[in-house]
């Protein structure tokens, strides 16, 4: 019966095969290897029997008649101008649905008794595309529409984390500015900097194109003490800005300052500048080489305060997302640019501060590490990985909020308020393109998560599953009185600055001097971080005592004065101020009361003296029991260079 309904079949093709015209042939599924490239088949002669004709039939193969459609729907194609190779293909899937419905037609059998109808073997048809089909089947699940149903919203998780202070490493009854300092930069971070500057050193001094550098040559080992006073005259530096370096050693009146001389030479605080090093060369791996870390140079470092960060603080609930910069606009391989940024060239972070204070609790530095996904998502989620399942309420800008991650975040106990981006994936797009006056708002629901839109001066777009968003507030901007705008945009407005507020507070302290190396740049941007991030805590500390919170510059001062104190005593030398000066008569500061010009008159030449000089009468006048020596500096040359005369008479410092 199977080889009856196979040759009737057979008839069937050569029938519309003969009718066919030249031109325009239907080919019924048939595929042939020498015509049709899509198949390999093998060839099948040029003999017209039967049982050719028959083996030629089981080989056929047949293309669903919807192929091409799915493809259309999904609109994964470009319509291009036709060529012969696709009107081939057209042709070719015109044939296939064909010969589908001529394998499907109900031909009449012969029925013989004699054969046995369940070896019946029908010729195999690939419908392989049952899910391409069911992937642009119109959505009939209506589960997660969004609607405007409220009820039940929002679910609030009580608030788990154990906020605040590590009482285990801060004492708040007895500790310092100092000591909060070193809670960041400690002996061991010290000590290992120390280590591999040195190491650093001895490699440039055994390597043949550096060994005869001055620098080099001149080189003596670094100590922990000295490290701290290089890292003392830096902060010096911030709270002291001059245009150049030297100008701080320099002896100049009009701009000199002794306090770094007596901290470090000029000549050995530039060597350790240019020595400064934090890694190892030895197990560095090129760039072109697998497992190369972008950032191993700065690694210890970047590890060593992504620890304490943690460890030594904890945020309040409340906590933001958003990046920061470190200005560099030399040449590296991760430069960003940040338009909106007060420097917009440099290296980019990511940073989770505490809302209200700017603290930063954890920060990763962006730098295409391979095999660390960079997607907004992923970069959220690696950053609030310790505080997840603990109730905490986040804050991100549109970069970074997406309905994919504040439902998984919601799954995790963790809610979300945030501005998002109309064209994200998952946007009710119906209330996206709605037209609204100013003032007017309007909002979805799916779940627990919330859509809203709001009409000020443009479209406000907001995610949140935290806020109902039919509450508002009234509130007094810059130029509008008693306005009124959602609840959940003013709370936004009032905890996503934490980011922003700690940007601003490092540019109160610009520790930055223009240097060749990028590693040496970040090291000064982690430590101006690490002096904020104490400011902070100690006025936490402060809250801890009920005591009056301190100003930033006045924190910096009393952390530099108890670190010159503490470099000096572990140094051995004690710092002699000038006994003070005697009082004068009363009478002797005549010129001086009428604020006349104090300085020593030129006298005409004589043959003695090509420059004569004499005495100053308020200088010379002066109380018993003065040494009778006096000191008169003049300028020698253009240059800077002195010569100092002796005279006898009372001391004066009068300065031609």
């Amino acid at each position: 019966m199977a080889e009856q309904k196979r040759r009737t079949r057979t008839n069937i093709f050569q029938t519309l095969i003969e009718t066919q015209s030249s031109d325009e042939q239907l080919d019924l599924g048939v595929v042939d290897s020498d015509n049709d490239p899509e198949y390999n088949c093998e060839g099948s002669g040029s003999s017209e029997s039967e049982s050719e004709v028959v083996a030629s039939t089981s080989r056929t193969k047949v293309r669903p008649r919807f192929r091409s459609s799915v493809t259309a729907k999904r609109g994964g194609t470009k319509k291009s101008q036709p060529t012969a190779e696709s009107s081939t293909r057209t042709k070719s899937k015109f044939r296939s649905s064909m010969a589908k419905e001529v394998l499907d037609l109900d031909v009449p059998q012969t029925i013989d008794s004699d054969v046995d109808q369940s070896d019946e073997s029908e010729p195999e048809v690939d419908l392989g595309t049952e899910l391409e089909v069911s992937a642009v089947e119109p959505d009939t699940d209506t589960t997660n529409k969004w609607t405007e149903n409220l009820d039940r919203f929002p679910t609030m998780y009580p608030f788990s984390g154990e906020d605040g202070l590590n009482l285990n490493m801060i004492d708040i009854h007895n500790c310092s500015e100092m000591s909060i300092f070193h809670l960041f930069m400690d002996h061991s971070i010290m000590k290992l900097i120390k280590k591999e500057t040195n190491e650093y050193a001895a490699e440039l001094a055994h390597s043949d194109k550096h060994k005869n550098m001055a620098v080099v040559k001149s080189w003596k080992t670094l100590t922990i003490n000295e490290m701290y006073g290089f890292i003392l005259i830096h902060l010096h530096m911030g709270y002291l800005t001059k245009l150049c370096i030297s100008d701080y050693w320099t002896l100049q009146d009009f701009c000199s300052s002794k306090f770094a001389a007596k901290i470090l030479t000029r000549d050995r605080f530039r060597a350790i500048l240019s020595m400064l090093h934090f890694s190892s060369n030895r197990n560095y791996i090129p760039i072109d080489q697998a497992g190369h870390d972008p950032l191993y140079k700065i690694r210890p470092i970047y590890e060593h305060l992504q620890k304490k960060f943690e460890q030594v603080y904890r945020p309040k609930k409340q906590i933001a997302i958003d990046e920061a910069i470190c200005g560099w606009r030399g040449r590296l391989r991760f430069k960003v640019y940040l338009k909106d940024k007060p420097t917009p060239w440099g290296i980019k972070m990511y940073e989770l501060c505490e809302s209200g204070s700017g603290y930063v609790f954890r920060f990763e530095i962006y730098a295409r590490e391979p095999g660390l996904s960079n997607r907004p998502t992923d970069v959220v989620l690696r950053l609030m990985e310790p505080l997840l399942g603990q109730g905490y309420h986040l804050y991100t800008d549109n970069y970074y909020s997406c309905p994919e991650l504040f439902t998984f975040l919601m799954q995790k106990q963790t809610m979300c308020t945030g501005t998002v981006r109309a064209n994200r994936l998952g946007m009710p797009r119906e209330m996206m393109k709605q037209t609204l006056n100013p003032g007017e708002s309007t909002f979805r629901r799916k779940d627990n998560l919330v859509a809203l839109k709001w009409r000020d001066k443009r479209d406000v777009n907001m995610l949140t599953s935290a806020t109902d968003p039919r509450e508002t507030v009234t509130v007094t901007t810059r130029n509008v009185t008693n306005k009124v705008k959602p609840k959940v945009i003013a709370e936004y407005s009032r905890h996503m600055s934490a980011v922003d507020q700690s940007d601003q507070l490092l540019s109160y302290l610009p520790l930055k001097r223009r240097t060749s190396k990028w590693t040496t740049k970040m090291f000064m941007h982690l430590l101006t971080l690490t002096i904020i991030q104490s400011s902070i805590l100690w006025n936490k500390v402060l809250a801890a005592q009920q005591r009056r919170r301190m100003p930033l510059p006045r924190f910096f001062k009393n952390l530099g004065k108890q670190l010159t104190e503490h470099f000096i005593r572990a140094r051995g030398v004690t710092i002699h101020r000038p006994p003070p000066r005697p009082v004068t008569k009363a009478s002797s500061l005549l010129c001086l009361d009428q604020t006349k010009f104090h300085c020593l008159n030129s006298l005409p030449e004589t043959q003695a003296q090509d420059k004569p000089r004499r005495d100053c009468r308020v200088c010379y006048e002066r109380c018993e029991g003065v040494p009778s020596k006096s000191l008169y500096i003049t300028k020698k040359n253009s240059d800077s260079s002195r010569s100092v005369h002796e005279s006898d008479g009372a001391e004066a410092m009068c300065v031609w």
